[in-house]
């Protein structure tokens, strides 16, 4: 009977001691994760960026972030603000720092994505706008609008059957006035919405939604000629 409380007693230190080793390597692991990327240039929002002329159609841009914790590579990502569509993607950049030929009188938006081969987490970056200049334009698309809240995947608690859907618009022209359209659905964030979420002056708006279920949303910024969109983000209600 000594004996075997003797072995019960030596089984039960090697399972606390194994248990120690798993939480060290969780802490371990769990610091390796890329930390979020802070971006440098070109400026948000900003209207006027000229680069370097490489051709009449095209300037030099570069690219700059500081470098994020934990990590080993960057992607960058250019997408034209006025189609949505991506222009190029560099990936797997060691410096936190690009420079991209890009056509001019265009507006674009970029981030940064920080990786770590040593997991599958990521470190992003904000979304930033600017306009690359060219020939002069009489008026220019608006910016593609912020999304402040609810933020990218959150889980939201309806207040009443209702949400606050915020955002926030800018425009190279700094005297056009701008109204926004509310796309929101359980589908993709690309359905006609009703006209009481049509040509909305303010920057935010109360609806009304159903319990439990994943909404995909997106902002439309016009200042009456030009307009162009957000990227679509997705929530739950609670």
């Amino acid at each position: 009977m000594k004996n075997l409380n003797i072995i019960l007693g030596v089984l039960f230190l090697i399972a606390i001691i194994s248990c120690d080793k798993d939480d060290d390597n969780i802490i371990e692991e769990e610091a390796k994760v890329p930390g979020d990327v802070l971006l440098i240039a070109p400026l948000k929002n900003q209207t006027c960026e000229e680069g370097v002329d490489v051709s009449d159609d095209l300037s030099k841009i570069t690219f700059e972030w500081n470098g994020s914790e934990n990590t080993e590579t960057y992607d960058l990502i250019i997408t034209d603000s006025e189609s949505g569509n991506e222009v190029v993607s560099f990936l797997n950049l060691t410096s936190p720092t690009r420079k991209v030929d890009l056509a001019k009188d265009k507006s674009y938006s970029w981030e940064v994505i920080a990786e770590n081969s040593e997991t599958t987490e990521t470190g992003t970056s904000e979304i930033w706008n600017f306009y690359l200049v060219g020939d002069p334009q009489s008026n220019y698309a608006p910016f593609p609008a912020e999304i402040r809240t609810p933020e990218q995947s959150a889980s939201v608690e309806l207040s009443d059957g209702k949400v606050v859907l915020e955002w926030q618009g800018a425009d190279p022209d700094e005297n056009d006035e701008l109204t926004y359209t509310v796309y929101i659905d359980k589908v993709d964030g690309e359905q006609e919405p009703p006209e009481d979420l049509q040509n909305i002056t303010g920057t935010s708006v109360e609806i009304e939604l159903d319990e439990n279920e994943t909404y995909f949303w997106r902002i439309k910024s016009s200042d009456g000629q030009n307009s162009s969109f957000s990227p679509v983000h997705y929530f739950k209600t609670q």
